[in-house]
């Protein structure tokens, strides 16, 4: 396998801290919420299922972590990993840890009792989807080519 110069020095071509992806969008529609109140009905249990959301996503998320943790690598998308992590909850999905911030999300959504923020998931995941998910899969494509055709093959790149 050859590498280039970039990818020996460097991971994914990723310029925005896909934490960043959901945050904004979040933080912009909230406020939007604020002054312009689109209420989600349900009350307490819209509470209830919102702080369920943002607690899995928090335990996904850190499973996710963990796991990299394990094997040595980074869970930094345009640091250099030293391994392709397919074990413990990348057994299920290529991205638990987008899929942990989409869940945390609408979670936060849901706790806020506002759809501004949900009528923004759709920009956030594709925002993810097309700036962090596509240049991290082209990275280990060219950095582990046969195990993640593999991988790829095996685990849905979402739930």
């Amino acid at each position: 396998m050859t590498t280039s110069t970039t990818e020996q020095a460097h991971g994914a071509h990723v310029r925005v801290p896909p934490p960043l992806l959901f945050a904004a969008p979040f933080a912009a529609l909230s406020a939007l919420g604020s002054r312009w109140p689109l209420r989600i009905p349900g009350g307490a249990l819209t509470q209830a299922l919102g702080g369920v959301l943002l607690g899995a996503g928090g335990v996904l998320g850190a499973a996710g972590a963990l796991t990299f943790r394990g094997h040595h690598t980074t869970v930094i998308p345009h640091h250099r990993v030293s391994a392709l992590v397919t074990s413990g909850p990348y057994e299920v999905t290529r991205n638990p840890m987008y899929t942990a911030l989409t869940l945390a999300y609408t979670g936060g959504a849901l706790l806020r009792g506002s759809w501004w923020p949900l009528l923004g998931l759709p920009l956030a995941v594709g925002a993810v989807q097309r700036l962090a998910v596509e240049p991290e899969e082209a990275y280990l494509r060219e950095r582990f080519p046969e195990e993640f055709a593999a991988y790829e093959r095996r685990v849905p790149r979402w739930l």
